[in-house]
């Protein structure tokens, strides 16, 4: 099954010449897929489109067969952009940083509080869950 399908899809910027082009993108579920690129490439673009932060008028983006420009608020309950600067409160830890941003998106604190593991060790930082993120690699 598809985890994300991108098909024909195509974004700028107000007075900008084409960022992505034509896009087709398939990522199957449970595989693990990584965007490398120069800055101003369009990794961040991509991933605010994917995640419905940005919209987009070209193409088609799904994500567990749902558009995402018709689906956000589904969508959000599923994936989300985790973007490498202000991303997070330093003094918190990871858990406690997921714990608050789930709230903040409704989500049981139960619910959240498993899920925050679940995702901590499938990233290998389980062994950090409790360390302040500014303690962390900016990487």
């Amino acid at each position: 099954m598809q985890a994300v399908n991108v098909t024909q899809l195509s974004f700028k910027y107000k007075d900008q010449t084409s960022l992505i082009s034509n896009l087709a993108l398939s990522i199957e579920a449970g595989e693990r897929f990584g965007i490398f690129g120069p800055n101003g490439a369009g990794k961040t673009t991509l991933m605010s489109l994917i995640t419905g932060l940005l919209p987009y008028k070209q193409g088609s983006i799904k994500i567990f067969d749902k558009e995402v420009e018709a689906n956000k608020k589904e969508i959000n309950k599923i994936i989300g952009l985790v973007p490498q600067d202000f991303s997070f409160y330093e003094d918190l830890s990871p858990e406690e940083n997921m714990e608050f941003f789930g709230a903040w998106y409704g989500l049981r604190k139960e619910t959240t509080k498993q899920r925050a593991r679940e995702l901590l060790d499938i990233m290998g930082l389980g062994q950090v869950a409790d360390k302040p993120v500014k303690t962390f690699s900016g990487g």
